[in-house]
């Protein structure tokens, strides 16, 4: 079945002859039905690769299987359809993700978390759900998992891109039209929150060249808009729940970052040859900025001379609280590795104090104190 096949007109439920059966409104047409079709299939594959996964390591067709599956994911992932889309994600999470990290996510997602991590969130730092466990993967299998984490940055890359955004339309009467299609809030936070069970089997071999590819997702995804008429339903009501689920995935993602290696003393960050901290310091910093500058909605003008979509149509959420946790984040990392050569060369005390002057007196003098606090 072919797109195409969305003309078909649904079946008259006034028709009472033989033979006819009763279709739900949201699979009435050959390509919902195929969607589905889709979403179940993908589905049903990546738990069958989760769950028996020893098993199939050790066939010698695996890594041709493991290709092909990567491959209906991105092909799935970059599809027309938000539910496929969204569902690609999802069965993404669920072949990156251990099937005991799998077992144990709804019991940590109800039950208050350790102590030495709500101490860290205390100080800024983004708390996880459910934290990833390390695995270590031999070289063959490092091989595959490096494989996927390709296929995550084409996913990001591509869904977001200025080709992807552009849909072209023929309406009723034969015009073609242009029009912009963002990807929405449910799809970028599925797909950022890939990425922590992702980092914990290719940690081996994250270098800078991976760390900004990481930061060109994170950075674009916060720049995406969203309907308005959506927007009053992407920020809980709660007082002391400000964030999107974005907005969280994104701090979470940047927090794994942090997490020890295991026999080893540091994180990535710091027992990787490369200097890592200034490029995740810019990340934050330009968070930090987008609480006064926040990211414009292009509106340059479609084929016919028309905007693709008036103003009033899109809105960028409010970063405010999510730009004051990443400076609360900068300030907790900037106390680990302010010795650490590369962050003097790059003065990242001078910048962050420079654009805290710029956006918030009262934050620069906040920030001063912390950090006198923690380099005591």
């Amino acid at each position: 079945m072919s797109t195409s096949a969305a003309d078909v007109p649904p079946p008259s439920d006034a028709v009472n002859s033989k033979g006819k059966i009763l279709i739900h409104h949201s699979r009435d047409t050959a390509e919902k039905q195929w969607a589905e079709t889709r979403v179940l299939t993908l589905g049903g594959v990546a738990r069958v690769f989760n769950n028996r996964r020893q098993i199939l390591a050790g066939l010698d067709e695996f890594p041709r299987a493991w290709a092909l599956l990567l491959e209906f994911v991105e092909s799935a992932a970059l599809s027309k359809s938000a539910e496929v889309a969204l569902a690609a994600l999802k069965s993404f999470q669920d072949i990156v993700q251990d099937s005991s990290e799998a077992q144990e996510s709804t019991g940590a997602n109800s039950s208050p978390g350790e102590n030495s991590r709500d101490k860290k969130a205390a100080k800024g730092v983004a708390r996880l759900k459910l934290k990833p466990k390390f695995c270590q993967a031999a070289d063959e299998d490092l091989d595959l998992w490096t494989n996927a984490w390709r296929v995550w940055y084409n996913i990001g890359t591509t869904s977001m891109s200025e080709a992807h955004v552009l849909r072209t339309r023929r309406d009723s009467s034969g015009k073609l039209s242009t029009t912009r299609t963002y990807p929405a809030q449910a799809f970028l936070a599925a797909l950022v929150q890939i990425f922590p069970s992702l980092f914990m089997r290719i940690y081996g071999r994250f270098g800078l060249a991976d760390l900004q590819k990481l930061v060109r997702i994170l950075q674009t995804s916060v720049t995406i808009p969203v309907p308005i008429d959506q927007s009053p339903f992407l920020v809980p009501s709660f007082q002391d729940t400000v964030l999107t689920p974005l907005q969280h995935a994104l701090l979470d993602a940047i927090e794994i970052l942090r997490e020890p290696l295991p026999n080893l003393s540091g994180s990535v960050l710091h027992v990787s040859k490369q200097p890592m901290y200034p490029t995740l310091f810019s990340l934050l910093l330009l968070f930090f900025d987008c609480a006064t500058e926040p990211p414009r909605i292009d509106e340059s003008p479609d084929t016919d001379g028309t905007a693709r979509r008036k103003k009033k149509e899109w809105v960028i959420l409010s970063l405010t609280p999510f730009s004051e946790k990443c400076l609360e984040m900068a300030v907790v990392l900037y106390s680990e590795c302010f010795s650490q050569p590369a962050v003097m060369e790059e003065k990242v005390l001078e910048k962050i104090i420079k654009v805290d002057q710029l956006s918030n007196p009262f934050f620069s003098l906040k920030f001063l104190i912390k950090t006198l606090f923690y380099l005591r």
